[in-house]
């Protein structure tokens, strides 16, 4: 986030930061963090007074444009609109079928809150200013709710290597095909339909998959899933390792890309294990610049400047169209 917002502050913009906590305002890396002055751990009261004092703060701000990912500041979304404001929602992708895993309700109260979920969230975000998400399966269920195309910007996924880095066509040609998948694995993973994808394809492809079942749903779609036979054909499959397995893991699969997604205290280390075991190029989504070999492709992910780019699209839109 604080890089995010440096690249925002150094393109002149004043980047707040409100937050629900009791720790007195401060200022790091030039963002001005302010406190609601509340917190709490129970979802309904967070739903009910901490949108109350976020709201307090945000309009003491007056900021010209606001941007949460926050379900439960959509009400707070509607009040900025009704004031005057722009407003930019980042749809995350599993809002708000998550809670069909994540929830343990019975399935039927799931469903039912579910769909409560999806009126209120249709209704709130045909009101905003414009909406991020990071696929086109997300972009794709937003238009079915009646949401503005025009409104829905895609912001996919970043190149892997720089635009300067070359691959002869004989390196290219003598590459072993292959995926990995390391994360979580539960049903919005889709791994049935990532494996018919491969059984179409007319090459050989290795599928490497390191990760652990996870979710509501783990006893079911752990077998259904494993008793794949397209499962049982193509997939090597690695159950979770040690954080000290990770070096082995990366030898002996010949592994080129890594992708750090982890908190910036470790990202450091990890690169380095990463470089040190044969990793050529490393997509960079941590909160933190690495000096790496210059033979080390990088690519630092700034979601931000994308964010950037989206809210001057917003103003000058909405200067162009004034009036008309």
């Amino acid at each position: 986030m604080y890089r995010q917002s440096e690249v925002l502050i150094k393109s002149g913009f004043d980047v707040f930061n409100v937050v629900s906590d009791t720790v007195p305002d401060e200022v790091e890396h030039g963002v001005k963090i302010l406190s609601s002055g509340y917190v709490t751990n129970n979802r309904i009261k967070r739903v009910l007074f901490s949108s109350k004092n976020l709201r307090k703060r945000l309009f003491e701000v007056d900021a010209d444009i606001y941007h949460t990912c926050h379900i439960d500041q959509l009400g707070t979304c509607l009040k900025l609109k009704k004031a005057g404001k722009k407003v930019i929602f980042e749809m995350q992708e599993d809002h708000p079928y998550s809670l069909y895993w994540k929830s343990r309700l019975p399935h039927f109260l799931n469903h039912f809150f579910v769909c409560l979920m999806k009126l209120w969230m249709s209704y709130a975000l045909k009101r905003v200013d414009a909406i991020t998400c990071v696929g086109y399966d997300t972009y794709d269920y937003l238009v079915s709710w009646g949401i503005d195309k025009k409104k829905i910007h895609v912001i996919g996924n970043f190149p892997i290597v720089r635009k300067d880095y070359k691959l002869t066509r004989e390196d290219y040609m003598s590459r072993e095909n292959r995926i990995l998948y390391f994360g979580l694995i539960y049903s919005y993973s889709r791994q049935e339909v990532f494996l018919e994808a491969l059984k179409k394809l007319h090459v050989n492809v290795k599928y490497l998959v390191a990760g652990k079942f996870m979710g509501n749903e783990l006893k079911t779609y752990r077998v259904q899933t494993m008793n794949n036979p397209l499962w049982k054909e193509k997939v090597e499959f690695v159950e979770g390792f040690k954080h000290d397995e990770l070096k082995d893991f990366v030898k002996e699969n010949d592994i080129e890309i890594g992708v750090l997604t982890i908190p910036k205290t470790k990202a450091v280390e990890v690169a380095n294990l990463l470089v040190d075991n044969g990793v050529k190029a490393i997509w960079n989504f941590a909160h933190t610049d690495l000096n790496l070999p210059d033979n080390i492709i990088v690519e630092n992910v700034h979601l931000s400047e994308s964010l950037m780019r989206l809210s001057y699209n917003i103003t000058r839109y909405n200067e162009e169209h004034e009036g008309k």
